[in-house]
């Protein structure tokens, strides 16, 4: 049975996601332009758009090479984790300055 709206159910919830994930990084990219010497809004717009690119490239690499989502799904997981990783404060950052 093929349900018509999946398609435009499906497009709704995960550009929510997207505009979701720029609604929040583009006030913090702002924030943080002050402490670093490029433009940093333009730096991650850049390399949302490099990701937007070669993820499914890979993705479909990955595909061609195993036949199945898993290996492709894995590097998206260590990709997160990664991203998740790097966006953690120091603990030298979190100390109140004494």
């Amino acid at each position: 049975m093929k349900l018509p709206h999946a398609g435009v159910a499906t497009a709704v919830l995960v550009g929510a996601t997207f505009m979701a994930t720029v609604t929040i990084a583009m006030p913090a990219a702002q924030a943080l332009a002050s402490r670093v010497r490029f433009n940093m809004p333009a730096t991650i717009t850049a390399a949302y758009g490099l990701g937007q690119i070669l993820g499914p490239l890979l993705a479909s690499a990955l595909f061609a090479r195993s036949h199945s989502f898993n290996p492709a799904l894995l590097v998206a997981a260590g990709a997160l984790a990664l991203g998740a990783a790097l966006c953690r404060p120091s603990v030298r950052s979190a100390r109140p300055a004494t």
